[in-house]
């Protein structure tokens, strides 16, 4: 029985919780990756906090932007995939440089890097990427926000474990390379030795005027949309050279494969994969957003109506991000991870 106060907000919970029913084996956390330099390496972490914009600690936090105040990406310059990038978080530092060729250690910043601390070092690590990339750059940082690529849905992106080894298959992929071209937070297994679907992350895409609220861990989150795509995922994570027809297959087999459960109102193209979130409000954690750790259980609560974007938590944007110097194009609805 519970000892909640009827209509406090912890009773809301518990009825809410009461309410989920999982369509299939529960989820839970598999995998948190998150990408401090946006377009670079990302990393691996055990636990993550949850900013009150939805977004995760130390995702997207840097991102480099060229003189014309455009972001600089592995979507506009195609030699971001030769830089290696290892962080240390705890450290706030990274090392960068060409990637390694060697066996065991290809990717990873091979001769020539060099160790830099993400503040005290900034003009040396802004002169060195710039001599990389054969063009200036600068490096700048939000904390609050970091910088997504859909600012109306700046929270962690979702995906299973299992879509990322089906896709693996489609194209004689190690699941690895597929982690790194499609670059998501969240990735999902199924709880005790169940396995998720593929494309169970489906469920988080909404109809029209709706979204779907799910919690994982201390987060409480709403699916916004299914991630549209750019050119990257076509390249390979390495060296940048495109793989000639993977996006018109990806998207012949994406339709193929749409689940049952997933609304077509939400596929008006299928160069779409994984799921872009944003935060509900309010999380079981407390007013700092909570923190989500690998093996955190994952609960679908289920579609509630879509809130008009001056209600949403830390949905107001920076002056930058409204004046567009962030250097970002289009409608939010279409930016793309």
């Amino acid at each position: 029985m519970s000892d909640s106060a009827p209509g406090s907000a912890a009773a809301a919970d518990e009825a809410a919780e009461a309410a989920a029913t999982p369509p299939g084996p529960e989820l839970r956390i598999g995998r948190i990756t998150v990408f401090p330099i946006k377009s670079l390496d990302g990393v691996e972490v055990d636990a993550a906090a949850v900013l009150p914009s939805g977004a995760l600690a130390w995702d997207r936090r840097f991102a480099l932007f060229g003189p014309d105040g455009a972001v600089v990406n592995g979507k506009r310059e195609p030699r971001v995939h030769r830089v290696a990038a290892e962080f240390d978080l705890s450290g706030e530092c990274v090392t960068v440089g060409p990637r390694a060729t060697g066996n065991g250690e290809a990717g990873q910043p091979g001769p020539g890097s060099r160790t830099f601390s993400l503040h005290d070092d900034r003009e040396e690590l802004e002169a060195f990427l710039s001599r990389m990339l054969a063009r200036p750059v600068r490096l700048r940082e939000d904390q609050r926000t970091g910088f997504p690529d859909d600012l109306d849905a700046p929270g962690p992106t979702v995906i299973t474990a299992a879509t990322v080894a089906t896709v693996a298959g489609w194209f004689d992929l190690p699941p690895d390379e597929v982690r790194r071209r499609f670059r998501t937070n969240f990735e999902l297994t199924a709880q005790g030795t169940g396995t998720a679907e593929p494309f169970a992350e489906d469920r988080l895409v909404p109809e029209p005027g709706e979204e779907i609220e799910f919690w994982a861990g201390e987060g409480r989150f709403v699916g916004a949309r299914a991630c549209q795509r750019c050119v990257v995922p076509t390249r390979d994570s390495r060296t940048g050279a495109a793989l000639r027809g993977f996006q018109k297959e990806f998207a012949d087999l994406r339709r193929r494969n749409l689940p049952p459960y997933a609304p077509k109102s939400g596929f008006d193209h299928f160069f779409r994969l994984a799921v872009n979130t944003r935060p509900l409000g309010r999380s079981r954690g407390g007013g700092n957003g909570g923190v989500v750790r690998v093996g955190d259980a994952v609960r679908i609560i289920g579609p509630r109506p879509e809130m008009e974007p001056a209600e949403r938590s830390g949905a107001e944007e920076p002056e930058s991000r409204r004046s567009g110097r962030t250097g970002s194009s289009g409608s939010r609805s279409r930016r793309r991870r």
